[in-house]
């Protein structure tokens, strides 16, 4: 039971991705067993945690939590609420920023997101500006691409991971009735071509319908779509195919539930609570395994050797522990995933290891008592085996 309540609580700040296994394929994509099945041990995966720190100076204060981290060089490229992104060392020591806000050639008005081009380059997409900025991560300015006006900003842009060639794959988020999910932006003709849709609805406000949909793992690509059971990746004449396929018994919502305007939670709410399959949000990868995470926060990690995972953080698990705030993924390596937590969001897990006799706390929260209420947000890194 031990086990179970110290890998519940890890599940709870984990989030992986899928890598595509080189095999033949079903033409779902293949079958990945256990999503249905709860293991009365799980296995001891977790090789130590890291906690690491970001230095704060004058020119480094972050705003907010971390949306949104990837990691070049040994070093961490961190994106905060605020939309302002600055470069740490493996160990936290500031770096530099790169880009600032503003109407100028190499600044922006937006950051929907970026991302790590094929040679290291920070890649951001500025949808208010329909543009994109190249920088080295040093910070020095490479060069903008320009979109015809009104490119982007019909859908605005959540994720996005450049492919081979000059194409990048997005993912929009709902607005208003428009139903864009995955488009591709060319940036040699300059222009944004949809290649899949959704039934969803928002009424009248921009929705988020996944936080972080796209992996791209040693050249494979993997995307989700909204209360699919499947994972999806492109072929080389940009069709979407499945390459996994989540063996459930659960249904899948239809349009009759999906097409009616609401805001994201309430059609979550709806679908889980009418017994469908939910569906995942975000994926995320390393060597060894893939972890998915959905609306509700119930994780569901893969071994990509068996294609076998376990379900974490249901009810049935964590009970006891649904006091713990959520403390999701949003990055990965080779053979980590990576957290973004503040200050208070520490002190609530180890409050927790503090009201449970018995439990082991864990190392990486002996320490942050030390840390400075006003510190910038901690990168916390989970070392796999």
């Amino acid at each position: 039971m031990k086990r179970i309540f110290y890998f519940a609580l890890v599940a709870l700040m984990l989030i992986p991705a899928a890598s595509c296994s080189q095999r033949v394929l079903c033409a779902g994509g293949m079958p990945v067993t256990g999503y249905e099945e709860f293991a009365d041990t799980l296995p001891d995966i977790i090789k130590k945690i890291e906690v690491i720190p970001l230095e704060v100076t004058n020119n480094s204060m972050l705003k907010g939590g971390i949306g949104q981290v990837e990691c070049v060089n040994s070093s961490y490229i961190v994106r905060d609420e605020s939309e302002r992104i600055f470069r740490f060392s493996s160990k936290g020591k500031y770096l530099n920023r790169i880009g600032n806000k503003g109407r100028a050639e190499a600044e922006y008005l937006r950051v929907d997101t970026f991302m790590i081009d094929s040679l290291n380059r920070v890649v951001i997409l500025d949808g208010a500006s329909d543009k994109l900025l190249i920088f080295n991560p040093d910070g020095t300015f490479v060069k903008v691409i320009r979109f015809p006006s009104g490119t982007f900003t019909l859908g605005f842009i959540n994720a996005g991971v450049q492919l081979k060639g000059d194409n990048i794959l997005v993912n929009d988020r709902i607005y208003n009735h428009g139903n864009a999910l995955y488009s591709l932006l060319s940036t040699h003709e300059k222009k944004k071509k949809e290649i899949a849709n959704t039934p969803l609805r928002s009424p009248e406000v921009a929705c988020y319908i996944g936080e972080h949909p796209i992996s791209m793992w040693k050249g494979h690509l993997k995307f989700l779509k909204p209360f699919d059971k499947r994972i999806y990746t492109l072929n080389d004449k940009d069709e979407i195919v499945p390459v996994m396929t989540i063996a459930t018994s659960k249904k899948l919502a239809g349009d009759d539930i999906l097409s009616k305007p609401k805001e994201t939670y309430q059609i979550y709410y709806d679908v889980k609570k009418k017994g469908y399959f939910e569906g995942f949000t975000s994926i995320f990868e390393t060597e060894k395994y893939i972890l998915l995470d959905n609306w509700h926060n119930d994780e569901f990690l893969i071994d990509k050797s068996t294609m076998s995972g376990y379900k974490i953080g249901n009810d049935k698990i964590i009970n006891s522990m649904l006091m713990i705030p959520c403390m999701h993924i949003i990055g990965s390596t080779s053979d980590s995933f990576i957290s973004g937590m503040g200050y208070w969001t520490l002190m609530s897990v180890n409050s927790f290891f503090d009201n449970m006799p018995g439990y082991k706390k864990p190392e990486f929260l002996q320490k942050i008592n030390s840390f400075p209420k006003d510190a910038n947000p901690c990168l916390v890194k989970f070392v796999m085996k």
